[in-house]
C-alpha cells in the first residue's frame, strides 16, 4: 500500500482541469479521487468510488452530470435551503444536488443545484485519481488522506 506522501505525489502529477475532462478520460476502475481548486491548488475534497462503474460513474455520472439531483423530502436538510430556493425542479419538486461533494459546494458557495454547480466545478476545479490496483485498501487510503489533508468540503473522517 502507498504512503500518504506517495499518494499525494502521484495525485499531483496526474491532476487534470475539469473544464476539458471527457467521460473516456476517466477510468471505470474503482479508486480514490481528489478535487483541487485551480486558483491555489488546495485540496477541497477527497472521495472514493468503490461501486459499479468506479471512478467514471462517480466523477462523470454524478459530479459532472447536471441532472444528478435529489428531490425526496426525507433526504433534504435545513442547510439545503438556499439550493431549494433556487427554483430548480425535478419531477415537479424543488431539488438539491444529490452528490455530497456537489451539495457541499452548493452550500458553501451559494450555487443553484444542477447546471450552476457543474459549471462551477468545470471552471474552478481540477481532479486527480488513483485506481484500486495502485492503492489496495481504498477506504483506508481515503481516510488517511482526509485526516492528513483536512479538505474543506469533507465533513466526515476528520479527527
Amino acid at each position: 500500500m502507498l504512503t500518504t506522501t506517495e499518494m499525494r505525489r502521484r495525485l499531483l502529477e496526474s491532476r487534470r482541469d475539469a473544464m476539458g475532462l471527457k467521460r473516456h478520460d476517466v477510468p471505470s476502475e474503482r479508486g480514490l479521487y481528489v478535487w483541487y481548486s485551480t486558483s491555489d491548488g488546495e485540496v477541497i475534497y477527497v472521495g472514493k468510488a468503490t461501486g459499479r462503474g468506479g471512478l467514471r460513474r462517480r466523477i462523470c455520472g454524478q459530479h459532472l452530470r447536471p441532472e444528478y439531483l435529489e428531490s425526496r423530502p426525507e433526504r433534504l436538510r435545513p442547510e439545503d435551503q438556499f439550493q431549494l430556493s433556487c427554483g430548480v425542479l425535478t419531477d415537479g419538486r424543488a431539488c438539491v444536488d444529490k452528490s455530497v461533494f456537489r451539495r457541499s459546494l452548493g452550500r458553501r458557495f451559494k450555487l443553484a443545484p444542477g447546471a450552476a454547480t457543474v459549471r462551477y466545478i468545470r471552471e474552478n476545479l481540477a481532479v486527480a485519481w488513483l485506481t484500486e490496483d495502485v492503492l489496495g485498501d481504498i477506504p483506508k487510503c481515503e481516510l488517511d488522506l482526509i485526516r492528513e489533508l483536512n479538505p474543506q468540503l469533507n465533513v466526515s473522517g476528520k479527527s
